[in-house]
């Protein structure tokens, strides 16, 4: 397995997947995505299998000593094969000594989804991610901020998102709890 960086119709598949896979009001416009990976903000990768085939896509942001796996999916057809782990571990490798963290949604809030919620956050856990104190919300979706180490503080995870997308996405982060 590999991370490639999305290019041409690797491209095409990371965004119909994301498409599919993301709720509308937890994704940020795919075009600001774009815009911000041109300056090294914003990278997506492909997750592809030896033989070439897309089995998932990925798409971080770096600001700082900060990075966030902000959309992590395997393709459907390939779940439960230990794809999401061996490549999640990968995305964790590549960003070395930064501040790794992820955003999931909230397993504090009563949802038609709370088992995937919950599954999703033993995936993290089991893969090496830590709870913290910080649960934001963001485009009115409450997120547990999960890292690999070190702290993020609701100012710092502020000052990230403010640092790649300016005070118009930022502006609409809350505290929920920190």
């Amino acid at each position: 397995m590999k991370l490639k960086d999305a290019e041409g119709q690797l491209l095409e598949q990371v965004e119909s997947l994301y498409r599919s896979a993301f709720p509308e009001d937890e994704r940020m416009p795919f075009s600001a995505m774009l815009k911000r990976r041109q300056d090294g903000a914003v990278k997506m990768f492909a997750v592809e299998s030896d033989d070439g085939d897309f089995d998932g896509m990925a798409i971080t942001m770096e600001y700082e000593d900060m990075a966030l796996l902000a959309y992590f999916a395997i393709s459907s057809g390939r779940r439960g094969e230990g794809i999401g782990s061996e490549a999640f571990q990968m995305l964790r490798d590549l960003f070395g000594e930064k501040r790794f963290f992820i955003e999931v949604e909230s397993t504090s809030v009563a949802s038609e989804n709370a088992q995937e919620r919950e599954e999703r956050k033993v995936f993290y856990h089991v893969n090496g991610m830590r709870d913290t104190t910080l649960t934001v919300r963001l485009k009115g979706v409450e997120l547990d901020i999960l890292v690999r180490s070190d702290r993020i503080t609701y100012d710092e995870y502020y000052r990230f998102y403010e640092g790649i997308f300016g005070e118009k996405i930022a502006g609409k982060i809350e505290p929920v709890r920190e």
